[in-house]
């Protein structure tokens, strides 16, 4: 199962469906921009004092600026998306976002490729 993550979006909505309990594998690839900051899905670290202190109004405080964040149908189970093996903490539509200040998302471009796929056996 395969999706584009636009940089731009606020919600991504990527058309995967996941079930609570089965195991995935996440495999990401690609480059987004946050205005001058090209990353990829492990975003960055605050660059400068203006970056640091807007820290706290990012979507998800704990993680990068420009993470690559998950959502299960938009809800409150966000977690950072890394290439990796995860366990789905609920069932439906994987929909994700670039980890950025809600209204800032006009400056962002570039896109991310999301494959998901269920680990079996």
């Amino acid at each position: 199962m395969k999706a584009v993550i636009k940089a731009c979006e606020y919600y991504n909505h990527t058309g995967i469906i996941v079930e609570r309990g089965k195991k995935y594998l996440a495999e990401i690839s690609g480059k987004w921009t946050d205005l001058i900051y090209s990353c990829g899905p492990e975003g960055y670290s605050s660059p400068n004092f203006y970056m640091k202190w807007m820290e706290h109004l990012k979507r998800h405080t704990q993680a990068p600026w420009f993470a690559l964040i998950a959502t299960i149908d938009c809800k409150q189970l966000d977690f950072h998306l890394m290439p990796e093996i995860f366990t789905a903490k609920a069932s439906g539509e994987i929909v994700c976002y670039a980890n950025d200040v809600p209204f800032m998302y006009w400056n962002n471009f570039g896109s991310l490729t999301l494959n998901v796929s269920e680990i079996t056996g």
